[in-house]
């Protein structure tokens, strides 16, 4: 994710306009369809013990204090595995890791 933020960004590498402007998605919504999402990953895990789970709901209702899924609308199927498609694009898009792998978290991390 690192070399695609450059990419996308400017073209080139080592260039994060957007970044360095602090557009970092923070306060931002986004929806995605794919295959699921495995949520316990570390870019989206939420383990602040406010809900009764870390797994977000897959009912469908809204969880807005979540630290990344906010809401699960599950259509195709409920889980993705770890190294699942519908993952990999979410983690492209808001991943945002609690370790130290922060240089492959996502376009708009917050």
């Amino acid at each position: 994710n690192h070399d695609a933020r450059n990419i996308i960004q400017s073209g080139e590498l080592l260039n994060e306009p957007y970044s360095d402007y602090g557009l970092t998605g923070m306060n931002q919504i986004c929806g995605v369809a794919d295959s699921g999402v495995y949520d316990l990953s570390c870019y989206f895990i939420d383990d602040s013990n406010e809900y009764p789970s870390i797994i977000t709901n897959r009912s469908g209702f809204l969880e807005p204090n979540r630290r990344k899924i906010i809401q699960y609308v599950s259509f195709a199927d409920k889980y993705d595995e770890l190294g699942g498609h519908g993952t990999h694009v979410c983690g492209s898009i808001v991943g945002s890791s609690q370790s130290n792998l922060t240089n492959m978290n996502g376009m708009a991390p917050e």
